[in-house]
């Protein structure tokens, strides 16, 4: 845990930070501050970025109207926002030369969506965005954007028969090793949603299988630290399946570009008591799923529609092993796991916030160290030992 920089930095909340995004190496963040309002009540802000090696806060851009999609590329050397929600132009600031400024390309959207969803590549040389266009990419080398995919996908229908449908995409994620992105698929015309992988060497699209939500969460993923793909999916007593973990292989000449290499059966002896529960009721979802070492994968079960605590998982790559680690006392809205494997922190739909430590010892409650209003939490890279 990196309390050095909390401890450091714990007044620039107070200064009025409205947003803010951090490096990947955890070494500068990107910061969007109030400054004042105007005579006819228009509230400006500051962009500036912090280098925690420095300690110092360099303005960027000054007395500037509201910005919105703030993102710092991992090696922190690019800033992307926009100046507009719903529809303007995205533009990327050096955060070295704020007189170095590029304009990625627009956002353009006529329904209520936001241009929010933007992804920094993990070396930092491409951005993408996502819009009613379909999804873009910005090569900051070539200073040119283009689009990857139209907002048109091809799906199969139960029948085997296909068609296209237009979607919306979402939770832009690259994977750790680059190419290929992790998203979310939306049509505009039903409550269905699904998993796809986009490879943005050539604007292949492919659907996750088994990963589409109806009426109830069925389906979570994420990337592998080694690039391979991991879906958690849901158990349903009714129909005797029990929750399980995939593991996908991407293989670029495959026409669907996944491989399955491995299933983890999740044994439901380890599950919380359901004595009060009617079989129906039994739907077991593995959610917040993540690999934060080589051999070990996280997640929480939680049982839908029920008042049942959550628990959180380990499991072990190696041999299947799950253990559990401990129960949350309440339905989380987020789970993030540390990355040097300590603990989780739990966030709460009553603002709760609770640190759960992988030990077994008793989990604390932070709101005295982080204040009541605390939002927007983001584990820093664990420093390095010597």
């Amino acid at each position: 845990m990196r309390w050095d920089h909390v401890t450091d930095y714990s007044s620039l909340l107070a200064s009025g930070v409205e947003e803010f995004a951090v490096s990947k190496s955890g070494k500068k963040v990107a910061l969007l501050k109030t400054t004042n309002i105007t005579a006819n009540g228009v509230e400006l802000f500051i962009l500036a970025i912090l280098d925690f090696d420095t300690k110092r806060i360099t303005n960027l851009i000054e007395n500037t109207p509201r910005l919105f999609a703030v993102s710092i590329s991992a090696d922190g050397k690019w800033i992307a926002y926009t100046t507009d929600e719903s529809n303007g132009t995205i533009f990327v600031i050096n955060t070295d030369d704020a007189e170095q400024k590029l304009e990625a390309g627009n956002c353009s959207r006529e329904d209520d969506g936001s241009c929010n969803k933007i992804a920094w590549s993990p070396d930092g040389g491409n951005l993408l965005w996502t819009d009613d266009r379909g999804i873009w990419n910005f090569n900051v080398e070539l200073g040119s954007s283009q689009l990857l995919h139209t907002n048109v996908v091809r799906v199969t229908d139960p029948k085997g028969g296909e068609g296209e449908v237009s979607v919306q995409f979402g939770s832009l994620a690259w994977s750790p090793k680059g190419r290929y992105v992790l998203l979310e698929v939306i049509p505009s015309d039903s409550g269905v949603r699904w998993q796809g992988i986009l490879d943005t060497k050539n604007g292949r699209f492919a659907q996750i299988p088994n990963s589409s939500d109806y009426s109830t969460m069925d389906a979570c993923a994420c990337w592998s630290n080694d690039g391979s793909l991991m879906v958690g999916h849901s158990g349903d007593s009714v129909e005797d399946r029990s929750p399980n973990i995939n593991i996908w292989e991407i293989v670029p000449t495959h026409n669907n570009l996944l491989i399955l290499d491995k299933n983890y059966e999740l044994d439901s002896q380890f599950f919380p008591s359901l004595s009060n529960l009617d079989e129906f009721e039994q739907h077991y979802y593995p959610n917040w799923l993540s690999q934060i070492n080589e051999n070990k994968t996280y997640f929480a079960l939680t049982l839908i529609d029920t008042n049942s605590n959550p628990l959180l998982f380990e499991l072990d790559l190696r041999d299947g092993k799950l253990s559990e680690i401990i129960v949350i006392p309440y339905n989380p809205i987020e789970v993030l796991w540390s990355p040097d494997a300590v603990g989780a922190l739990i966030i709460g739909k009553n603002s709760e916030i609770i640190f759960a430590p992988f030990d077994g010892s008793l989990m604390r409650d932070l709101h005295m160290h982080l204040g009541e209003d605390a939002h927007n939490f983001i584990w820093l890279p664990p420093t390095p030992r010597s």
